[in-house]
């Protein structure tokens, strides 16, 4: 298993060799090295290398086992084992990936329950079309429903599987040129890197890792297609394709790295090369025809875009998401933070901005040297940027990095290298690449193991809901009011999950606005609160994952639900409602109101302000609630 040394598809291919102006492998003569590097060379080069990496990373992956379930993946449950009383809940497995359908009686019956706030965009359209992934979780339900550990294992297995492709990628495009031992050192830096960690604790974004461990087989194969000519591969490599975009919409990234190819290391040049791309661009084809047909797609989310039906909006996205990505891969801080700075210091965002910005440019400098001389390396920088392209779509998080790391891994692996010959660098690249080796060899195997904990964190933040809603079943006959939760998430789970755990849940449940600003509550009357934020509605990127500023809102338009009607009072210049009157269908001390606010990390009952009065609750400390 996770052979680098053992691919003998390229044993005889002079060309590579020759076109690397790098000095052939003396990575294998230690005699010169220093003991310390000798010792990491000839551990590395070791045949049993490969699978010790791989149980390695399983190893510090092995807490998510203990993480259970959260968030998405009770959505799931609901699903696949049924959804009870709840409404617009998918009914098929195919549907598992459908958040949000685009239809307004779909909106209103999750706005009921708080799925949703009364802010989202009705049409909102958040459906991700992945059968083969959906395959696996109705797997896990029939074999082992309530035993969350197990489906963390059916996680890493697939992880495991991942890495071994990843191997035989290595094997054909770093090992044969730069050596055995940096191939294995691309392999040991992908394994460990924590920013895998919340991919690997949460089961709902397993589709990731099938999806990577699927399409990764397309780069080797088609990189034997082009060197050996061998047409079984070439038929393989779309197919694999076809199968990796069924799994998830994460995996045409790869096509990133097949460009990549075309432009720098096919044996035919870069014309040919990019013909050769024909079969996967009718693949792509295919598979978004089909997508598009059944309905799938985002649509209505600030957050989320969809680039085929909003380019220039996926665009103007790119420049911001597309180094906060970068930076998170190459360095720290995780990308996970990016939505949360503004929430935290105004200032946060523009800085770490300007911080990213700095740290890829200084990258871009020091491994200009590396980059002129050697194509493999710029075939690994070129597929790490273009395959950052289509995850910018999303908001960054550190999910997103796992076909990032692919390339970053492999590009660094060969830099550090470099740094064990006996030209090695001084100076500024020196400092560089002891920052690199910090962050990947240092720091990333004692975070993993703290990161692949995520899907618990995710659930310990949840948890305050559930302690402050009653239980008992005269719950059913409530309806619950959220003034200010932190964010669609505290909300928005709380009843999905109080179903899939068989728990009663309250006849209705609301969001009045978040925590993200100062709140404003006036009451108008026996039965109407006017809601003020004091930045708005809208004013923050956590909010607008429902609904987007392209979607302004009017004064008087009204969302009108069954226990509550809200109203826009006051719009902003942007058209984002400035204030809104919230009319209950019965007095606001009416037994079966609970009106709940967030303080100091809890939700607690609110006392509402007297007739004319009016209460003005603080914004969330955001920053206390990071894990």
């Amino acid at each position: 298993m996770v052979g680098l040394a053992r691919d003998s598809d390229h044993a005889a291919d002079a060309t590579t060799k020759q076109t690397s102006s790098r000095r052939p492998p003396a990575a294998y003569d230690t005699t010169r090295q220093a003991p310390m590097r000798s010792a990491l060379k000839q551990a590395l080069c070791h045949r049993l290398a490969g699978p010790a990496i791989v149980v390695l990373a399983l190893l510090l992956a092995s807490p998510s086992l203990r993480s259970g379930l959260a968030a998405d993946d009770y959505f799931h449950r609901l699903v696949l084992l049924g959804a009870g009383d709840l409404q617009g809940i998918p009914d098929s497995p195919l549907r598992l990936f459908v958040w949000a359908d685009g239809k307004p009686a779909t909106a209103r019956a999750y706005m009921e329950v708080g799925m949703t706030s009364f802010w989202a965009d009705p049409k909102l359209l958040l459906a991700y079309f992945r059968p083969v992934s959906s395959l696996t979780h109705v797997l896990d339900y029939a074999l082992w429903p309530n035993t969350p550990w197990l489906m963390h294992a059916h996680s890493l297995l697939w992880f495991a599987l991942a890495l071994f492709a990843l191997s035989r990628v290595y094997a054909r495009l770093v090992a044969k040129v730069h050596g055995v031992w940096v191939g294995m050192l691309a392999l040991l830096l992908y394994a460990i890197d924590d920013a895998h960690g919340f991919s690997l604790s949460w089961v709902a974004n397993r589709n990731a890792i099938i999806a990577l461990a699927l399409a990764l087989p397309v780069l080797a194969l088609h990189d034997r297609a082009r060197r050996q000519a061998h047409r079984l591969s070439a038929v393989l490599a779309p197919c694999m394709l076809a199968l990796a975009l069924l799994a998830g919409e994460a995996a045409l990234a790869i096509c990133a790295y097949l460009f990549a190819y075309a432009l720098f290391l096919d044996p035919a040049g870069p014309k040919r090369g990019c013909l050769r791309l024909l079969p996967y661009v009718l693949v792509g084809l295919a598979w978004t025809v089909l997508y598009r047909s059944l309905g799938y797609g985002a649509h209505g989310s600030g957050l989320v875009v969809d680039p085929g039906r909003e380019p220039l909006r996926f665009f103007g996205m790119l420049g911001v998401r597309l180094p906060a990505l970068l930076l998170a891969q190459f360095a720290i801080p995780p990308a996970d933070l990016w939505e949360l700075y503004s929430l935290v210091f105004s200032w946060a965002q523009p800085v770490v901005f300007v911080v990213a910005i700095v740290v890829l440019l200084t990258l871009a400098f020091t491994l200009r040297p590396l980059l002129m001389r050697d194509r493999y390396a710029r075939f690994w920088a070129a597929g790490t940027v273009l395959s950052a392209l289509p995850v910018c779509a999303q908001f960054p998080h550190d999910r997103l990095l796992l076909f990032i790391g692919v390339g970053a891994m492999a590009l660094v692996a060969i830099f550090l290298s470099s740094f064990f010959s006996e030209e090695r660098p001084h100076g500024f690249p020196a400092f560089v690449a002891g920052a690199l080796a910090v962050v990947h060899l240092g720091l990333a195997p004692l975070l993993l193991p703290l990161r692949v904990q995520g899907a618990a964190d995710v659930a310990k933040m949840l948890a305050p809901l559930d302690r402050a809603i009653d239980s008992s079943p005269k719950v059913r006959e409530q309806t619950v009011v959220l003034i200010n939760p932190p964010t669609d998430a505290h909300g928005g789970y709380f009843v999905p999950t109080r179903v899939a755990t068989g728990k009663p849940h309250p006849k209705h449940l609301y969001w009045l606005a978040t925590g993200t600003s100062d709140l404003e509550l006036e009451r108008l009357d026996e039965s109407t609160l006017r809601v003020t934020p004091a930045h708005g509605y809208l004013s923050f990127g956590l909010e607008r994952m429902q609904r987007g500023l392209f979607s302004p809102f009017r004064r008087g338009d009204r969302v009108a639900l069954d226990a509550l009607d809200v109203e826009v009072d006051a719009i902003t210049s942007d058209g984002r409602p400035a204030s809104v009157l919230a009319r209950f269908k019965a007095p606001l001390e009416d037994p079966h109101l609970v009106f709940l606010s967030f303080q100091h990390g809890a939700f607690v009952p609110c006392a509402l302000p007297k007739l004319g009065g009016k209460l003005t609750l603080p914004k969330v400390d955001f920053l206390s609630l990071l894990p």
